[in-house]
């Protein structure tokens, strides 16, 4: 499996260490990434692969609930089931999605009084915004495990904010 970080190259400066030694290194930009489509051996491509966005789209994504639609939402799900212990699904309603986490690695053994998923929160957020160009959408966690629910359940309103 790859293990690294994704960035952009800002420039070359030098450090020292403890000894006073000194190290030319590179200064890397990273930023979120989301993943964009996954690619199965049993598919038309034949092999086992994530593609990731990084960066700002490059043309918005329109229509937006269409685009969450078919990669966004369900195919966040989709990584997260394949690639971790997290159990992800996505329902489509008329104003809104729901996104499940059945398994969520946040508060899964945690008892509280109040929602605390907000690491689900901000990674849902960056990826819609992400696909949609730097657009801004509300998300209510509805339910949480750590509260005594089922599942961390995720109200994801479909028209952006402002």
């Amino acid at each position: 499996m790859f293990k690294g970080i994704f960035g952009r190259k800002v420039g070359m400066t030098q450090v020292y260490d403890a000894e006073g030694n000194i190290a030319t290194v590179t200064v890397v930009a990273a930023e979120p990434c989301v993943v964009v489509q996954t690619k199965r051996a049993d598919g038309p491509d034949g092999y086992e692969a994530i593609v990731v966005g990084f960066g700002e789209a490059k043309k918005p994504i329109k229509p937006h609930e269409g685009r969450f639609k078919k990669l966004g939402l369900p195919m966040e799900a989709g990584v997260f089931n394949q690639f971790s212990d997290q159990v992800s699904r996505v329902e489509e309603k008329d104003d809104h999605f729901l996104y499940y986490i059945d398994r969520c690695p946040v508060c899964w053994g945690r008892k509280t009084d109040k929602p605390v998923c907000y690491a689900a929160t901000g990674l849902l957020q960056e990826s819609l915004r992400w696909l949609s160009g730097g657009k801004e959408f509300r998300i209510d966690e509805t339910s949480c495990i750590g509260v005594g629910d089922t599942s961390c359940t995720f109200k994801i309103y479909k028209e952006p904010i402002g």
